[in-house]
């Protein structure tokens, strides 16, 4: 996988979409088999259909040994798939298959509450339809928690972010409060400056620097490349184009 690519909240992983995943040691807070919620920031780089994505899962293939798998369908749509036994598998998809359009960013997740299951896209619940029978509660297995892809395949193409699963159904307003969240994160950045029109962030001392020349290297601010006392912004590295947000609150 690679990290620190761009995402939504900071920093995402990219996914090769071959053998790239990440992978969690079962633990029992992930027990969960009555209620659980699990969301993600994804952006995919598939340009096909015809091939399942997975994002997020709790799913062996091999060893029977099936709870459920959050993921991109064969037709494109946004898909979950459950088992109650560790074997059998019901499903519930997203009617719409524009979801995942290739190199955008979208919130998608699923809740799960005693057999009632509920698909939200940036936010919103969306229409879908169960395939097969949604168990009333999950299958309590041993799989580990996988980023990417579930235990068998199916591997992500694209980035995802902010992966975060809760022991409980998140109710509407939680959930578009989540979205809004990464959708309208305020990114801004700050100057440090000497004079009143923001042109210096300090002076030279000899030769003298002014509002208009920072440096006083008798070339003025608008046309000195390399004036170093001129006032840039910045956010929190400290670096060209790094900005402040809440995530530094």
């Amino acid at each position: 996988v690679g990290f620190n690519s761009l995402g939504v909240l900071d920093n995402s992983v990219s996914f090769d979409g071959t053998d790239d995943y990440i992978e969690i040691d079962d633990d029992p807070a992930f027990d969960l088999t009555t209620n659980i919620s699990v969301f993600a920031w994804v952006k995919n780089d598939d340009t096909t259909t015809g091939t399942v994505r997975i994002i997020a899962s709790k799913y062996d293939f091999g060893s029977n040994n099936r709870e459920w798998r959050l993921m991109r369908g064969v037709s494109g749509n946004l898909s979950v798939g459950l088992s109650g036994d560790g074997t059998a598998t019901g499903a519930r998809n997203a009617l719409a298959t524009d979801v995942f359009n290739p190199g955008e960013w979208v919130h998608v997740g699923f809740t799960f509450s005693s057999g009632t299951v509920k698909l939200f896209t940036n936010g919103v619940e969306v229409p879908a339809n169960n395939a097969g029978s949604v168990p009333a509660s999950l299958f309590n297995g041993s799989a580990n928690l996988e980023i990417g892809h579930n235990i068998g395949g199916n591997f992500w193409l694209g980035n995802i972010d902010d992966v975060a699963i809760w022991n409980k159904a998140l109710t509407a307003s939680e959930i578009a409060e989540l979205y809004r969240r990464g959708a309208n994160r305020v990114k801004y950045q700050v100057k440090s400056c000497v004079d009143s029109s923001c042109n210096c962030k300090s002076f030279n001392v000899a030769p003298a620097g002014s509002a208009t020349d920072c440096d006083g290297d008798g070339t003025l601010n608008t046309n000195d490349t390399d004036d170093v006392h001129m006032a840039d912004w910045l956010g929190h590295s400290g670096a060209d184009g790094s900005t402040y947000s809440e995530l530094q609150n």
